[in-house]
C-alpha cells in the first residue's frame, strides 16, 4: 500500500477530509460515510456493512438519529490526519489551524512548538500578544525543520475533552486518556500509567512489536492466499466433476428412445441447479476470503504507517484493534479449515430405467 493510497478515500478517490474509521480500520472521509450509510444503511440488521470488506457494522439510524449523526460516531482516523499535515508541511502548504476551524484558510507562516499547530501571520502576531501564551514558543515554518517530527503528536488529543492533551493509559481499558479523564472515568481502575511508560512497555514486548505483528498478518495472508487457490482448484474439480456425470447420463439416455428426452431434461435441470448451489458455495467463500484478506492487507498497510510516520500514542491506540482483527482473522481462517466445501456429485442410476416408460425420474443425486 502506498502513501498516497493510505490519504486517499475509497469512495470519493480525494485525500481525505475528516477521515473516520470503522472498527475493521478502512476509513472513509465523514461525509463519503454519511452518504454511504444513508443508501446502505439495513433495519433489518440495524447497520451497515463496510465498503471494502463487507464486515459488518452495527450502528442506529432513525428519526432521531441521522446517516450523518451515525458517521460521526465512528472516531476520527489521527493517524490519518498525521499523515495529511506532515504532507502538507512537506509539499510547504499548511493551512493556519486557527483560521481552518473559523472556515478560513490562510497558508501558515509560523509553528507553535507549545500548541502543535501552524499559525499564519494575524494570528501568529496575535498568539504572541496574549499573556497566557506569552510562553509560547513560535518560530516561522521555513526555520523550523523538527516540525513534521512533532505534527506527529498534533492531533494526540482528547476526544472528550477538547483541547486536552492525551497524557496517561489506563491499561484496565486499554485507552488513552487525558488528565480530566483520568480523574472523572478512570478514577477506579486499577492501572493508569504515563502514555510514556505505556509506549516503552508495550513496544518491550516482543509479542506487540509491529514487526512481529507484521510479520503474523503477512503469514495469514498467504494462508488465505493459498484457501483462495484451493476454492479455485474446488470450482475446476465441481466442473470436471459435473461434466463427468452428464456424460454418465447421456450415454445411458441414449439408450432411452421415447421417454428418455423428457427424463433426461429433467435430470439435466436438477443437476445443473445442484451444480449452481455448490458453485455459488464456493463464489461466497472465495469471496468471504478475499475480502478478509484485503481487511489484513490494509491492517498491514496501516502498520508500517505507524511505524514509519506516526507517535507511539497512535500506535497504542491503532495496535491493540490489529491484534484482534489479527486473531479473529486467524480464528475464522482455522474454522474454515475445518469445514471444507465439498466439491462432489454423484449420480446413483435407478436400476428400473431400463423399464423407461414405468420411471419418473433417472435417479437421485447426492452431494458429497
Amino acid at each position: 500500500m502506498s502513501y498516497q493510497d493510505l490519504i486517499t478515500c475509497p469512495i470519493c478517490l480525494e485525500n481525505y477530509t475528516k477521515p473516520r474509521y470503522l472498527p475493521c480500520l478502512h476509513t472513509y472521509c465523514e461525509e463519503c460515510l454519511t452518504d454511504y450509510i444513508s443508501t446502505a444503511y439495513n433495519k433489518e440488521e440495524n447497520g451497515f456493512s463496510c465498503p471494502t470488506c463487507r464486515m459488518p457494522n452495527k450502528v442506529e439510524v432513525s428519526e432521531n438519529i441521522s446517516p450523518k449523526m451515525a458517521a460521526a460516531g465512528f472516531p476520527i482516523n489521527h493517524m490519518i490526519m498525521t499523515l495529511l499535515d506532515q504532507r502538507d508541511i512537506e509539499n510547504k502548504d499548511v493551512s493556519c489551524n486557527p483560521c481552518s476551524k473559523r472556515g478560513r484558510k490562510e497558508p501558515g507562516k509560523f509553528w507553535c512548538y507549545s500548541c502543535s499547530a501552524a499559525l499564519c501571520e494575524a494570528c501568529g502576531e496575535f498568539h504572541t500578544s496574549l499573556p497566557i501564551l506569552a510562553d509560547h514558543r513560535i518560530a516561522p515554518l521555513e526555520d523550523s525543520s523538527d516540525v513534521p517530527v512533532l505534527a506527529s503528536t498534533a492531533h494526540d488529543v482528547c476526544e472528550i475533552h477538547a483541547g486536552k492533551k492525551l497524557e496517561m493509559f489506563c491499561q484496565d481499558h486499554d485507552v488513552a486518556c487525558c488528565a480530566t479523564c483520568t480523574m472523572v472515568n478512570h478514577r477506579k481502575c486499577e492501572t493508569v500509567i504515563t502514555l510514556f511508560d505505556a509506549a516503552k512497555s508495550f513496544k518491550d514486548t516482543s509479542a506487540n512489536t509491529t514487526e512481529s505483528v507484521v510479520k503474523e498478518i503477512q503469514s495469514l495472508i498467504e494462508q488465505f492466499d493459498v484457501k483462495i487457490a484451493d476454492c479455485t482448484k474446488e470450482y475446476e474439480t465441481l466442473e470436471s466433476a459435473t461434466e463427468s456425470r452428464t456424460k454418465e447420463i447421456q450415454e445411458f439416455s441414449d439408450k432411452i428412445i421415447n421417454h428418455a428426452d423428457k427424463l433426461k431434461s429433467d435430470f439435466d435441470l436438477n443437476l445443473a441447479e445442484a451444480k449452481s448451489k455448490k458453485m455459488m458455495e464456493i463464489q461466497n467463500r472465495k469471496k468471504e476470503l478475499s475480502n478478509m484478506q484485503n481487511m489484513l492487507s490494509n491492517c498491514e498497510g496501516i502498520l508500517n504507517a505507524v511505524d514509519e510516520k506516526c507517535s507511539k500514542i497512535q500506535m497504542l491506540t491503532i495496535i491493540p484493534n490489529l491484534i484482534k482483527l489479527r486473531d479473529e482473522s486467524s480464528a475464522k481462517l482455522e474454522e474454515i479449515k475445518q469445514n471444507p466445501i465439498t466439491q462432489n456429485i454423484e449420480v446413483v442410476i435407478d436400476q428400473r430405467i431400463e423399464d423407461c416408460a414405468k420411471v419418473e425420474s433417472l435417479g437421485k443425486l447426492i452431494e458429497n
